[in-house]
């Protein structure tokens, strides 16, 4: 048993040892890790759905900030409840190579906060 491995082992080191070889394996490596966080980026960035701050009256009058609020609410739930989660203290693939989202999450902290 011991043998056949060591036999096997040789055959595959003998076919890696070609440079050319071990640069085709390096290629189709990073190209198998890279498609997944591609997809994932592209998956994270998308922005959320467009909705519109209209109130639904019941027959009374609206409180005077319904509207703000609503929107407030909507924002902050948006944020976090986004896929990805807040990206904008990512330091690691693939949340490093989107520039928009992170200054989009900024950009909606800003608003909740003021």
């Amino acid at each position: 048993m011991l043998a056949r491995f060591r036999a096997w082992l040789s055959r595959v080191a003998s076919a890696t040892a070609t440079a050319s070889s071990r640069w085709r394996i390096l290629v189709v490596a990073v190209a198998i890790l890279l498609v997944p966080f591609f997809a994932l980026s592209w998956y994270w960035s998308r922005e959320p759905s467009v909705f519109w701050v209209s109130a639904a009256t019941q027959d009374r009058p609206l409180v005077l900030g319904y509207s703000t609020t609503d929107t407030l609410i909507q924002v902050a739930t948006w944020l976090l409840e986004k896929p990805g989660g807040y990206l904008t203290n990512d330091i690691m693939l693939p949340g490093i190579w989107l520039d928009n989202m992170p200054s989009f999450e900024f950009g909606v902290v800003v608003q909740i906060r003021d």
